[in-house]
């Protein structure tokens, strides 16, 4: 597998300083996406675990000296460390697969949640998507306390995946309304502000949307929206050494000066201002 990686289109190394992890159970080690025109991986093994998604194309996913497995957009593979596997695009497609490397004894645990087969399936444009994102710009920040929160969104989003996963022996939960909408609102903070786009991946109507979340939280959508990606801002300024510039741009916010009042606004100090409060005095 070391070799793919090094041929990967995009890639971020998580912190690694495991002395001041307070959270040993599930470390994440790197996450990116690998995008090839035509390639054939056999015989492929890792050291440690890894989680891979298709994101375009087509192709067979074959482990241990099992049959070939047919996959395609949403297929999900979650492989431990050591096993053999081959893993092929159908000839002349090509294919993107997104990859998060991780080690802890809960990738054992995690593979419960999908029983022995370890490859399942979930809509291409999902919520994995944003989870994704979040959990990339996470481990770009460099901070410990991120790598330990991109470590239990990975693992919230392994298992969000598995209450849509049916193996014959349980049916998947129901879902709820409020619950969808409100997660879905919370895990595009990392976008920029689209009623259009976050309707449609609920399936409902632009005013429908807004209603409802109203009545869920008593404000407005976008003002709800800014709230939340407040909060990640405050998290930010005080575990990461991002600029102000670089953290509005981060959270889609083109304008620093617009982010900075917006954040004044909310908060009730300036992002600089906030940064500075819990700084020890000289």
């Amino acid at each position: 597998m070391d070799y793919i990686i090094r041929e990967a289109q995009s890639r971020v190394s998580a912190f690694t300083d495991g002395s001041s992890r307070r959270i040993q159970s599930l470390s994440l080690l790197e996450c990116g996406r690998i995008r090839h025109n035509d390639g054939k991986y056999e015989q492929l093994t890792s050291a440690c675990w890894i989680f891979l998604i298709v994101e375009r194309g087509t192709g067979s996913y074959r482990y241990r000296s099992g049959t070939d497995r047919p996959v395609r957009p949403g297929s999900c593979f979650l492989i431990p460390p050591g096993e053999v596997f081959d893993l092929n695009p159908s000839g002349g497609t090509g294919w993107e697969l997104a990859y998060v490397l991780f080690s802890g004894e809960r990738g054992q645990e995690i593979c419960g949640y999908f029983g022995a087969d370890r490859i399942w399936l979930v809509e291409p444009d999902g919520a994995w998507r944003r989870q994704l994102e979040q959990i990339n710009g996470m481990l770009e920040s460099a901070s410990p306390a991120f790598a330990e929160r991109a470590a239990l969104l990975f693992e919230f989003m392994l298992f969000d995946m598995s209450l849509h996963y049916d193996n014959g022996s349980a049916s998947p939960l129901p879902s709820s309304d409020k619950a969808a909408i409100l997660d879905a609102v919370g895990q595009a903070i990392y976008t920029p502000i689209d009623d259009n786009m976050l309707a449609a991946s609920l399936n409902m109507s632009v005013p429908t949307l807004r209603r409802k979340v109203r009545q869920y939280t008593g404000c407005a959508l976008h003002d709800y929206w800014h709230r939340l990606k407040m909060e990640e801002a405050k998290l930010l300024l005080t575990h990461s050494p991002a600029s102000v510039k670089q953290i509005a741009a981060r959270l889609c916010y083109e304008d620093t000066y617009y982010f900075s009042r917006l954040f004044k606004k909310i908060v009730g100090l300036s992002p600089l201002h906030y940064r500075e409060k819990d700084k020890p005095q000289r």
